[in-house]
């Protein structure tokens, strides 16, 4: 596959994942009543384009030049553009505690891998991330209306 398809696979990924973490943490502060505030949608869908191009180049250029046996070991620092993606959203969202970043990274990762398990065709694996990623997020919630 060219390298630069490849990019915008994982662009679009990164992408679709974020943009569908920010709707669930809109969904989220509306059921446990936080006052999470998001931005417009426009200022939302730019700053989800910056933040997961972040994440694509930086996953592109593991998987792109580094040889396949110390690809594992390069795959470690994938933490740094999910920090960096953690400390732009905080930043944009200054009304927002760390809870609520770190919420979205967490909304993020499962819908990431619930949709690399979709594209690369394993479905019960996807349905599988989605079940338990809604039963956290109705553990989550109900603690929330308890305390």
């Amino acid at each position: 596959m060219h390298s630069a398809l490849l990019f915008f696979i994982y662009w679009a990924l990164a992408f679709a994942s974020l943009l569908g973490a920010v709707l669930f943490l809109g969904a989220f502060a509306s059921l446990v009543e936080s006052d999470a505030e998001l931005k417009t949608w426009g200022k939302e869908l730019l700053l989800a384009a910056l933040a997961s191009l972040i994440e694509a180049v930086t996953l592109w250029l593991v998987v792109v030049c580094l040889p396949a046996s110390t690809r594992a070991l390069g795959l470690r620092i994938l933490i740094l553009p999910a920090l960096i993606v953690l400390i732009l959203y905080k930043l944009c969202h200054l009304t927002w505690n760390r809870y609520e970043s770190v919420l979205l990274l967490l909304f993020q990762v499962g819908l990431g891998c619930a949709l690399a398990s979709l594209v690369t065709g394993h479905l019960l694996a996807a349905a599988a991330v989605l079940l338990v990623l809604g039963v956290a997020v109705a553990a989550i919630v109900s603690l929330g209306r308890l305390f």
